[in-house]
């Protein structure tokens, strides 16, 4: 049924059920279900995106005003970008539109006003490539509609007549309704998907440390009580590793908390450096970072332990050289601990909490031990 929405939740702008687009005039029909069906898309639960509402724009606007072609661009940064044209020759100077940043769609983006071009064939000194090449593809009047709101076009509408003589002031006001109609849509959209943004922002930060990026304690346990899940299923062992900077209150002591931070983010990046993949390392505050290690090797041939002793390695290696920040040049030394959890063992418990109380226990008595 014409106008209405079909099983993809677009606005159904095809042309098949109209009039023929040969006679200049406007279709009043086909106004009311663009305008009709607009409405009913945006108030769907279909997350619309610019170019969807672009491409119907061009398309609806090539039907209301029996053109013989449309095309949509989108302004980025000062620039338009092509979107949509409705035919292959509209889709042709479109294209090269962007190209050379130059036509009447650039003109109605620069000006913010409507570029009316009743004949292209004596328009080549202004645009002469462009026009040579509409004049060419029998594309003979323009009109260029900018698509503004909230102080700057968003995008473009071009609508061709292969027949010199441009638009009636009637046609261009149905043009511009429909223009407007669009404009709120790219609002709507513009506005939601900032929302949107902001939101996901809002949930990363509350996720992950400020400094480091890296996940803080909620996330961890959150990780890690999925990671204990899986160990469960698959039989696996799994490793917490607790590792605290030794005399990292000095360096802030010394030389600022602009070093402490700097330092503290170059030991995230080392570390991130020398994981593996499934691995999870995470900042819990100051100078505190753990480490979960899924999926370990749990057999005779390939014992946990050396799987452990593997990965406390690459972190000492990692952290061997000194680090450079702002200007200061620092040495690392590091307390390690490390709980191994097997979930067959039923002595150890399976909880994210413990293993980490376990792991940071581990951490002290190594610290202890080397401060004898």
């Amino acid at each position: 049924m014409s106008g209405g929405m079909p099983d993809n939740g677009e606005p159904d702008v095809s042309e098949s059920t109209h009039p023929a687009r040969s006679r200049v005039g406007l279709d009043l029909e086909a106004l009311t279900d663009v305008f009709a069906a607009f409405a009913r898309w945006v108030c769907s639960d279909d997350d619309f995106v610019a170019e969807d509402v672009l491409r119907h724009l061009s398309i609806s606007a090539m039907r209301i005003l029996h053109a013989d072609g449309a095309g949509v661009m989108l302004v980025e940064d000062g620039r338009v970008r092509f979107v949509h044209a409705t035919s292959p020759g509209t889709d042709d100077v479109e294209k090269l539109q962007e190209l050379l940043q130059n036509g009447p769609c650039r003109d109605a983006c620069g000006s913010g006003e409507v570029v009316v071009e009743a004949d292209l064939s004596v328009a080549l000194a202004r645009w002469p490539v462009f026009a040579a090449r509409a004049t060419q593809l029998r594309l003979r009047s323009v009109a260029a509609i900018p698509l503004h709101a909230r102080g700057r076009v968003h995008a473009v509408l071009d609508v061709y007549r292969s027949a010199p003589g441009g638009f009636t002031s009637d046609e261009l006001r149905t043009a511009h309704a429909i223009a407007d109609l669009a404009t709120s849509y790219l609002v709507l959209a513009d506005d939601r998907d900032t929302a949107r943004r902001a939101q996901e922002l809002l949930a990363y930060q509350a996720m992950h440390d400020q400094l480091t990026g890296l996940p803080n304690r909620t996330l961890l346990l959150d990780r890690l009580t999925h990671s204990l899940a899986a160990a469960r299923r698959h039989e696996r062992a799994l490793a917490v590793v607790f590792l605290d900077l030794d005399d990292f209150k000095r360096v802030n002591d010394e030389y600022g908390h602009a070093v402490g931070d700097a330092f503290l983010a170059q030991v995230a990046r080392r570390l991130k450096a020398v994981l593996r993949g499934e691995d999870t390392l995470a900042r819990l505050g100051g100078d505190e970072f753990v480490l979960v290690c899924e999926d370990l090797p749990d057999s005779v041939e390939t014992p946990t332990e050396r799987a452990v002793e593997a990965i406390t390695q690459r972190i000492h290696s990692a952290l061997t050289e000194p680090v450079q920040a702002e200007g200061v040049t620092l040495r690392i030394r590091t307390s390690i601990g490390v709980a191994v959890c097997h979930p067959a063992d039923e002595d150890v418990a399976l909880d994210p909490t413990s293993l980490l109380r376990a792991a940071d226990a581990e951490m002290y008595r190594h610290k202890n031990a080397a401060a004898l």
